[in-house]
């Protein structure tokens, strides 16, 4: 089972604040409901691990919640190793994952807390220290906006109250997107995602400083018509296969034959 933690070093003598404990483990919860997911609403989380003198914790997902919960914690772990090396939205990750990463990296102005770093599992570390996060701030920074239209289908769907928001693919370049929208779109949303229809979103478009498309907030929406799927019937099939293949029965009766 996947889990993700957090290792705060500070000096044995000096004490680390606890408010630094329960705010790493309030950034991690954050962080893995943060990033992209196929489910309707996050996973529930467990605390899997806690050591005191240097804080050691983690949290993985809930009995019955790997399968989710997994995929989540690799997209957190893989995502901080992008962070590692660069600015820009990590693959999976949401501009809510970026921010939930950035509170983490500033656990060392805690008192005590003289270095953080993001673990997984049992022996894979990565140090929060000041280029990590001067990439996560660069990866929000400087963020312009376009007023623009997009189509899509829509490959996830979120609205838990505190988040409205769905992710498309857009046609015809496949291009992942994060749509925010009002709730007055929610219905027409969900008969899209249920009916597998495209849809065509007008909003404003958000980039970062390194030209990476963050979201686009809707603010008009149009569900296109698709193609159904045509149905049969047992007469569309008259005609259709010879009668060496029916031993002389005309389709019909063979198809009728074959039920019993």
């Amino acid at each position: 089972m996947e889990q993700i933690g957090l290792h705060l070093d500070g000096h044995p003598a000096a004490g680390i604040d606890p408010h630094a404990l329960v705010d790493g483990l309030a950034g991690l919860v954050k962080l893995a409901n943060a990033v992209e997911g196929n489910e309707d609403r996050p996973p529930d989380w467990v605390m899997s691990e806690l050591s005191l003198g240097s804080v050691k914790c983690a949290v993985r997902p809930a009995p019955g919640q790997e399968t989710a919960g997994d995929r989540r914690m690799r997209l957190v772990w893989r995502g901080a190793q992008q962070l590692r090396t660069g600015a820009g939205i990590p693959t999976g990750w949401t501009e809510h994952a970026v921010r939930a990463f950035l509170d983490l990296t500033k656990l060392t102005r805690c008192s005590g807390v003289d270095s953080a770093a993001l673990t997984a599992n049992k022996d894979e570390s990565l140090t929060l220290d000041e280029s990590v996060k001067l990439h996560a701030e660069r990866s929000l920074q400087s963020t312009s906006e376009v007023l623009t239209t997009v189509r899509g289908t829509i490959v996830r769907y979120l609205n838990d109250g505190a988040r409205r928001e769905v992710g498309i693919r857009e046609l015809p370049s496949g291009r992942p997107l994060r749509v925010i929208f009002p709730l007055a779109m929610a219905h027409d949303l969900k008969v899209a995602l249920l009916d597998d229809l495209p849809i065509s979103v007008r909003g404003v478009l958000k980039r970062n400083g390194e030209g990476q498309r963050l979201s686009l907030t809707a603010e008009g929406l149009t569900v296109l018509p698709g193609t159904k799927q045509p149905t049969f019937r047992v007469r569309d099939m008259s005609g259709t296969l010879g009668k060496d293949w029916t031993s002389g029965l005309n389709s019909v009766d063979w198809v009728r034959s074959q039920r019993g």
